[in-house]
């Protein structure tokens, strides 16, 4: 068996949204060591059709449980709560800034900082709750905003401009991974005694 051919890249990547599922760990190396069998067995490129398969089918089992549905939930709210609480506060600032003088991006500046705060804490949040489920939170997050988004963004590409908004779409992903990936890295580290 030839250890050096390895799965492939994408479908173990896939299958990495879900290592922090307790079975993971004996998934992988089941799929790792099938993959060396039929790599010798059959070659490479039909062990690689086969992972790719298997990963899918893997993914799909693993999606379906419960504990995943609630991190698809938990995405699908977040992006809920932050593309209904934005027009809030835009109906509020404008209510505010109605009697000041007007100064030239300060309601844009204003938006954009309440817009990546608010992901920023909710990727935060989201992530505390569905510890271990970090990476498909984000990754789901992601997915559905930019579904959400998508008729803005193609009628922006269409145009052939950018605009500052897009800009902004990226910062607020931005910011919900950096909420998350906080939380992730301080969640990781062991207290120490002293």
């Amino acid at each position: 068996m030839d250890e050096t051919i390895k799965p492939p890249q994408g479908a173990t990547l896939l299958l990495s949204l879900f290592a922090g599922e307790s079975d993971f760990p004996q998934i992988e190396g089941d799929l790792t060591e099938e993959f060396h069998q039929l790599a010798s067995q059959s070659g490479p490129e039909a062990a690689r059709a086969w992972y790719w398969r298997e990963a899918w089918l893997n993914a799909w089992a693993l999606i379906r449980r419960p504990r995943l549905i609630n991190t698809l939930v938990g995405a699908a709210f977040c992006v809920a709560v932050f593309r209904l609480v934005t027009p809030l506060f835009l109906r509020w600032l404008r209510y505010e800034l109605s009697s000041a003088p007007r100064t030239p991006g300060l309601r844009f500046l204003l938006i954009t900082l309440f817009e990546i705060a608010t992901v920023l804490i909710l990727g935060a949040v989201m992530s505390r709750v569905l510890q271990g489920r970090e990476s498909l939170l984000r990754l789901t997050f992601t997915l559905f905003y930019l579904l959400i988004t998508a008729k803005f963004i193609l009628w922006h590409f269409a145009m052939g401009h950018f605009a500052m908004d897009q800009l902004v779409l990226l910062f607020v992903i931005a910011s919900f991974w950096i909420g998350s990936l906080m939380v992730q890295r301080f969640g990781q580290r062991k207290p120490t005694l002293t």
